[in-house]
């Protein structure tokens, strides 16, 4: 089919439209996406080439001049002013430069092809921001990392974190995204295993047995490094979901649903549990009774654990269930850009 009617396709297939709009882009309601000079000069041409596609369906004797790989010069001129194709070099013409119809249907889709990858870093930006944990600097993580998990821990979350930094790059390496989105489905395999070892720990320090109030503190206190654990590994487990999907650019329905859902499940699985495991903790802190001989003030502890319990019993796990959604949700809801002349690209806030 020719341009114009693979336009009016494309338009009636992907459900869009294409508006001229004011400066409104500049309040509160839009974030400017972060794009390279490539990306930007793409954008800046489909804007260009907009006014005239919207006042004649498609642009017409419009061309791109290119000039041949490692050749410099200037066009020959003509006496009626125009130029030819011939590149003139110092001694002469050194090459002959080719022109190429401009298509306004081809340089859409390389603009879609920008706005996707560029939503997609936003949006995994916004998601890791969200991620307090991983979102720590290694050495910060290392700290609280404990066991045989430890070093597999750090290598997936350096891995993730690296690969959400360079997402745009890799979006552009077919043969790279295949290997990434490879590697993040061995993550989350990792994380779900170093969950189950760390609720397992987690559960041995509760239920383990006190000869004294120094052994159950200090049994406690191992009770909250085993719970950072656990977060990190949950956090990186909902990340490298997440980021397999971006990667994948897999927008079906019912797999979104079905991920969405068993990522859900699972994490309200490891709140259950890490809630019954507090609750248990707490329960044994106020059974300790101070003695004449032995004064034991069990208050400090008291509000450590019970600031946990509360926290979970209150729906703090929702904020992780909101970055679920919203970061699934978005890619498919409908989405409004704003495109300047200079290749600036404004997304409205979902």
């Amino acid at each position: 089919m020719d341009e114009n009617t693979a336009l009016k396709k494309m338009f009636e297939v992907g459900d869009f439209e294409i508006t001229p709009c004011d400066d409104n882009y500049k309040d509160n309601r839009f974030k400017k996406l972060d794009l390279d000079s490539s990306q930007k000069a793409k954008m800046s041409m489909l804007a260009s080439q907009i006014p005239s596609f919207m006042a004649s369906d498609a642009l017409s004797n419009a061309y791109t001049l290119k000039f041949p790989k490692g050749i410099s010069g200037t066009l020959m001129k003509y006496k009626d002013g125009g130029v030819g194709s011939a590149v003139l070099g110092e001694k002469g013409i050194v090459a002959h430069a080719s022109f190429h119809e401009m298509s306004t249907y081809s340089s859409m889709l390389g603009a879609f092809s920008v706005m996707s990858v560029a939503t997609g870093q936003f949006f995994l930006t916004e998601i890791n921001n969200n991620l307090q944990i991983i979102n720590k600097k290694i050495d910060q993580i290392m700290d609280f990392l404990y066991g045989e998990k430890k070093a597999e821990l750090i290598a997936e979350v350096s891995f993730v974190k690296n690969a959400y930094l360079s997402f745009s790059s890799i979006m552009r390496h077919a043969e790279q995204r295949i290997a990434t989105i490879t590697s993040l489905q061995s993550a989350q395999k990792i994380a779900m295993k170093d969950i189950e070892f760390y609720l397992t720990d987690l559960n041995s320090k509760v239920e383990s047995q006190h000869k004294s109030y120094n052994d159950f503190t200090s049994a406690t206190y191992e009770a909250f490094r085993a719970k950072g654990c656990l977060e990190l590994s949950v956090q990186l487990y909902a990340l490298s979901n997440i980021m397999e999907v971006y990667f994948a650019q897999n927008t079906d329905a019912d797999y979104l649903q079905n991920l969405k859902n068993n990522m859900l499940q699972y994490i309200n699985k490891c709140d259950k549990i890490i809630l019954s495991d507090f609750s248990n903790l707490n329960g044994q802190n106020n059974r300790f009774k101070p003695g004449l001989i032995n004064k034991i003030d069990t208050a400090p502890l008291d509000k450590r654990l019970s600031e946990v319990v509360n926290s979970l019993n209150n729906g703090e796990n929702s904020r992780m269930h909101n970055i679920i959604d919203s970061s699934i949700s978005a890619l498919t809801e409908a989405a409004e850009y704003k495109i300047t002349k200079q290749g600036d690209v404004y997304i409205m806030n979902i």
